[in-house]
């Protein structure tokens, strides 16, 4: 059976077995505003989670019990404020999912100090501090917590013209697993989500990533995805939704792969085929 399907199986039988309720949870979203982030956010907020949105734009939805901050992932004292926002608003913290991250498409040749300066510090760099203020709050709280990190493709398989992107992908992908060891103690779980071609067309970072022609997001999907077809923004919402309740005690330091670990080794073979075909 294809591993997605295995793992969406798991959780119909979760489903059914125990509502995956979020209730009396306190959850920073950052990129909240569109895409994945807001399905996960609206998600969230249906289950009964509490929830703390960041992003540069203020979400176009009323959620109840949930509060806006503009955030820039480069301020690294906004970070702070973040965590003190959820404490002042609900009283504590219970987690984080971080649906945030950068790209810049710059072959090798081309790559300069300043794009690769930026990547890092957007997707790595920020990502640290961030989940530190997270961590030393719901330490000090003595309660349990989870930290559920979206990456891409790139982080597990290196993509042509986004070298410094893939980076700084795998470096917080490891960070992850990292923190998933050394939380372990404190009772906060670390978790990846990894995704291939996830249906973004009408959001803005699908049109600059991508180009509006639904025709050319459908191919790259046919590509890359061992589904052949664009992941759905509310399966991913689902997902994180587990790895954030109790329902996935006590899964910590993994990485929720999207996608064939075999597909992604062979990937330019099946490309070459596809592409063809």
């Amino acid at each position: 059976m294809n591993s997605i399907r295995l793992f969406f199986n798991i959780l119909d039988k979760a489903r059914k077995g125990k509502n995956m309720t979020l209730q009396k949870k306190v959850i920073i979203i950052t990129g909240a505003s569109e895409g994945t982030g807001k399905a996960i956010a609206s998600l969230f907020n249906e289950s009964g989670a509490s929830l703390i949105l960041a992003d540069s734009v203020e979400p176009d939805f009323g959620e109840k019990n949930a509060v806006f901050l503009k955030y820039d992932p480069l301020d690294i004292s906004q970070h702070q404020k973040l965590v003190e926002t959820a404490v002042k608003e609900f009283g504590q913290l219970d987690g984080i999912v971080n649906a945030m991250s950068a790209c810049v498409s710059k072959k090798v040749a081309k790559l300069d100090l300043k794009v690769w300066d930026f990547l890092m510090d957007y997707n790595f760099k920020s990502l640290f501090f961030l989940l530190q203020a997270v961590a030393r709050q719901i330490i000090a709280q003595g309660t349990k917590g989870t930290i559920v990190n979206l990456v891409t493709l790139a982080a597990l398989s290196g993509t042509e013209s986004v070298s410094a992107f893939s980076a700084s992908q795998a470096a917080s992908l490891n960070l992850i697993n990292t923190l998933g060891i050394e939380l372990a103690e404190n009772n906060i779980r670390a978790n990846t989500i990894s995704l291939p071609y996830v249906d973004f067309s009408a959001n803005k970072a699908g049109d600059v990533f991508m180009g509006k022609d639904p025709e050319k997001i459908k191919k790259m999907a046919y590509v890359f995805s061992p589904m052949m077809e664009l992941i759905d923004q509310a399966q991913v919402a689902r997902i994180a939704r587990f790895l954030t309740s109790d329902n996935s005690e006590p899964i910590t330091g993994q990485t929720i792969n999207i996608i064939d670990d075999e597909l992604t080794s062979i990937r330019n073979i099946l490309t070459k085929k596809r592409l063809k075909a």
